[in-house]
């Protein structure tokens, strides 16, 4: 399946299952005579072999292995990768490839916005999370010490490549990552259904989230306001998420978040006790390891330095009904409390 996002830059999202259509969009996009290939070392094991047979013979490669884990997506390993495209003469012509989950994704697409102030990006992700949310929208980022994603940029690609079989090599922890995500959508938008969540290997099912991320994007491309939904069960989630040294799958943690945010909802008199029952009920389904962990004060502190924290609160996703939610300026005092209680 094709799905063309209308952004500032236009591009095309391919869902399929191999890697042999890749070559024609690699064609397509890269002008220059260089090609990088950011990946980390797991999938270097896993795909990278597949993707160099594919990519024309008349390009230079350069191949960048960085470790895997959120640690990488740091100051660190940006500078790295800018140095050794500079090192490598990379031109604003020329192109580079994200090979791998949302860390080597998010990472690339920063190193891609800022390199000579641009230079053409095609992501294949490799993983669910990154599939159905970090590869498409143009969001990029790294790490602080203080915070995750503080440091980033919005920069649509030039082409998303989803190959779905890269899905059969997933740890079980990768696949509860990416599920927290499909389970977002399926608050979100009553279109992705909940028998859909055990289906995440589908093509149909990938390119219904691509679907529903696609409409929101081009309706706020910048998160002025209607994106902000994309962050549903994000805000509690990052803060387990940091407090945890990044050691917690950012999945999970936003599943964490999701309950956490069914139970808000339902204090606030959003929902009842059947609509919390049934999505806690689904977020269970995925996961049992859906404690906060730590206490209300110290999650408090790290979503006060979060991205989506604004004057005196906090821009927070609720849930009114399946497939309707709403932000809701929430002062940080006020969901200290609704974390307690």
């Amino acid at each position: 399946m094709e799905i063309d996002i209308n952004a500032s830059r236009k591009y095309k999202v391919t869902v399929t299952d191999n890697f042999i259509g890749l070559e024609q969009t690699i064609e397509k996009i890269a002008k220059g005579k260089n090609i990088a290939i950011v990946t980390d070392n797991n999938v270097q094991k896993l795909y990278l072999d597949s993707v160099l047979k594919v990519i024309p013979k008349k390009y230079c490669l350069t191949t960048i292995t960085l470790p895997s884990g959120e640690s990488t997506k740091s100051i660190k390993y940006y500078s790295l990768v800018l140095e050794k495209l500079a090192e490598s003469g990379f031109t604003r012509e020329d192109t580079i490839l994200a090979l791998g989950g949302g860390v080597i994704g998010d990472l690339t697409a920063f190193v891609a916005s800022t390199y000579m102030r641009g230079i053409k990006l095609i992501a294949i992700p490799t993983t669910l999370l990154s599939m159905i949310d970090s590869s498409v929208g143009g969001k990029t980022a790294i790490n602080l010490a203080v915070g995750k994603n503080l440091c980033g940029s919005f920069y649509q690609p030039s082409a998303v490549y989803i190959n779905v079989n890269t899905l059969d090599t997933l740890a079980d922890s990768e696949i509860i990552n990416g599920k927290g995500e499909l389970v977002k959508y399926a608050i979100l938008d009553d279109r992705l259904l909940f028998s859909d969540i055990e289906n995440y290997k589908s093509i149909r099912v990938i390119a219904k989230c691509v679907e529903i991320k696609k409409e929101i994007v081009e309706q706020d491309e910048f998160e002025s306001r209607k994106r902000m939904l994309l962050n549903l069960g994000h805000t509690i989630g990052h803060g387990v998420e940091a407090l945890s040294g990044y050691k917690l799958g950012h999945g999970l943690c936003v599943l964490k978040g999701l309950k956490a945010t069914a139970e808000i909802s339902y204090k606030l008199g959003l929902i009842d006790n059947g609509v919390k029952d049934k999505i806690i009920s689904l977020i269970s389904s995925v996961t049992s390891d859906l404690e906060l962990i730590y206490n209300a004060d110290d999650i408090i502190k790290e979503i006060s330095v979060d991205k989506k924290a604004v004057s005196g609160g906090v821009n927070f996703v609720v849930i009114c009904k399946i497939g309707n939610c709403v932000i809701k300026k929430i002062s940080l005092e006020d969901l200290r409390g609704l974390l307690i209680d």
